[in-house]
């Protein structure tokens, strides 16, 4: 009888061989992709900011010029040392017209790797020439300039942003 229990109890606790692990590959699919993610940078976009097309503010950037609303875009490009700014287009076309999103205040950075993603973001049109300095500088890292001045100077559509949402 003791026998009996001993070989019960050794047997009962003894998992059984499930087909998943006989069979792992065909059971178990991974998926290679993710789904995509969206991330808050800065404070919460308003829901009741009007809309603006950033192509229409990129072909018209003196009409926009001071106003504030929900804008979204393809990121080109961030600043490479901290993410404090980015680079912006209506596609992903890198011949599309671009602008540079700077945060207001200084107040939040984006990632460095956030080019590729695409960005809905609550910010503020604006023109700015660019001093030869700074021109300088978006440059080593990683900014490119489309209308550039011969003193070195640099006319640019920027956007003031106060949050930045990115999908990636």
């Amino acid at each position: 009888l003791f026998v009996v229990l001993v070989s019960a109890l050794i047997l009962g606790c003894t998992p059984a061989k499930s087909e998943s692990a006989a069979e792992p590959a065909q059971k178990k699919e991974v998926s290679a992709s993710k789904a995509p993610t969206t991330t808050l940078y800065g404070e919460a976009l308003p829901k009741e900011l009007p809309a603006l097309d950033l192509a229409e503010v990129l072909k018209n950037p003196k009409k926009y010029t001071g106003q504030t609303g929900l804008l979204s875009g393809y990121v080109r490009q961030a600043c490479t040392k901290k993410g404090c700014w980015m680079e912006i287009s209506a596609s992903a076309d890198p011949k599309a017209k671009s602008c540079r999103v700077k945060f207001k205040d200084y107040g939040f950075f984006v990632p460095l790797d956030s080019g590729g993603s695409t960005a809905r973001l609550a910010a503020t049109a604006g023109m700015k020439v660019v001093s030869k300095e700074y021109v300088d500088h978006y440059e080593a890292e990683g900014g490119s300039f489309a209308d550039k001045n011969p003193d070195g100077t640099a006319n640019e559509i920027q956007l003031m942003a106060t949050g930045v949402e990115l999908t990636r």
